[in-house]
């Protein structure tokens, strides 16, 4: 009788709930590990994705239990319901404008402020959502979560850098400066 030995290696990968604001570093994660990896079977496959979702992304693809002949829908469910740009820039958009206002006593506000506007300012990007990285009324928003002494700060900044026209990249960047000295 000849044995068959499978050696998958030990991976931790992140749950995925359905989250926008976390799908993409989750499936960009899950497609470099498993989805790409042409010495796993679709069966294998579907097992990582199955154990790798809860709640409502769970819920989207359980349908299709551990069936590896569905794998390949299962993505494109999970891509469908979950993997629209314009959901995860919409969902980013919501959290800014609900974020609560870094304090300069507790600067850990201010780097997880600041690694909130470097996600945000990412997947803006690679979505291709330049106009609004660029929009003032974006700006506004995220500026607007600062005290007074800090938006005098970040109008001194855009003075003495000459940008006439300051977007949400720059100011991200400004608040890595600060997030960094804290």
């Amino acid at each position: 009788m000849i044995q068959n030995t499978l050696n998958l290696p030990t991976i931790s990968i992140d749950s995925f709930t359905g989250d926008p604001l976390n799908r993409h570093q989750w499936f960009s994660f899950f497609k470099a590990t498993i989805h790409n990896n042409s010495g796993l079977s679709d069966a294998q496959k579907m097992t990582y994705l199955q154990n790798s979702v809860t709640h409502k992304a769970r819920d989207s693809i359980s349908g299709y239990s551990y069936n590896g002949d569905y794998y390949h829908e299962a993505i494109v469910e999970l891509t469908r319901k979950f993997g629209k740009p314009q959901h995860m820039v919409a969902a980013y958009l919501d959290q800014l404008e609900k974020w609560a206002k870094p304090r300069l006593d507790e600067p850990n506000t201010f780097v997880s402020f600041s690694s909130f506007l470097r996600r945000l300012v990412q997947t803006f990007r690679l979505h291709n959502f330049e106009a609004d990285l660029k929009s003032s009324a974006v700006l506004r928003m995220a500026r607007d979560k600062l005290n007074p002494k800090m938006i005098i700060r970040w109008n001194q900044h855009t003075r003495s850098q000459g940008l006439l026209q300051p977007n949400l990249t720059h100011f991200a960047d400004w608040i890595d400066s600060y997030a960094e000295a804290c």
